[in-house]
């Protein structure tokens, strides 16, 4: 597993990726709110997320603006 926070001008980036394991995915009955989770999240601090495989990892990351936000906050 890996992890990057990084400053990119006026954005905050997060990433996180995990290499892919060739199962399927566990199903966990009555989970979270999961990825919608955090793009909903992302999304009321103006940024943005993502997630899914990307050669032989799954990757989840974020950018969120370091100021105000864009739309949609309070």
């Amino acid at each position: 597993m890996s992890l990057v926070i990084a400053l990119r001008g006026e954005e905050l980036e997060i990433v996180m990726e995990n290499p892919l394991s060739g199962r399927a995915p566990v199903v966990r009955p009555g989970g979270g709110r999961g990825l919608r989770g955090v793009a909903e999240r992302a999304a009321l601090l103006g940024g943005e997320s993502s997630a899914g495989p990307v050669g032989e990892v799954w990757r989840l990351s974020a950018g969120l603006p370091l100021g105000a936000p864009r739309g949609g906050g309070r």
